[in-house]
């Protein structure tokens, strides 16, 4: 936690994704490192909120049962920290993914689309389409206007 919370940023990124690189080669301590994931995004510092998001992506296409430790954190409050692109785009793919397990998925992707508009991510926009496609076959009510106005 104390290299985490450091003034150097690089180190900070480079340290929480250490804790991605053990959670998903030791799977045994998983939950305990999960633990300490979320400890840091209590922190509310923008750029290790982008790094554990990144970290995350990675952490659940390998263990995609963690993502329960997690739902309570997938929320538009988690959104206005990520100031990064790729810090974006990792969170849009986990709301896409894991959809029907965030309840507020849809709202979250009508904020990001709407706040999008004037980003020219290429990496973003693809992941929006994949992940908005992916939630319209889990909640598509809520999703059908949005599908409409990212198209």
């Amino acid at each position: 936690m104390e290299y985490v919370t450091d003034v150097n940023a690089d180190i900070a990124k480079r340290s929480i994704k250490c804790f991605g690189t053990i959670i998903i080669r030791l799977p045994n301590v998983a939950l305990g490192v999960c633990e300490q994931l979320k400890q840091m995004l209590v922190l509310r510092i923008n750029y290790v909120t982008c790094a554990i998001m990144q970290v995350l992506k990675d952490v659940f296409r390998r263990h995609p049962a963690l993502i329960e430790n997690f739902i309570p954190f997938m929320n538009k409050a988690i959104l206005e920290q990520l100031n990064e692109s790729a810090g974006r785009s990792s969170f849009v793919w986990i709301v896409g993914q894991f959809g029907k397990y965030i309840h507020d998925g849809p709202y979250i992707m009508e904020k990001i689309i709407e706040e999008e508009v004037v980003t020219n991510s290429i990496e973003l926009q693809k992941y929006l389409v994949v992940a908005c496609t992916k939630l319209f076959f889990e909640k598509a009510p809520e999703m059908h206007k949005i599908l409409v106005t990212l198209y």
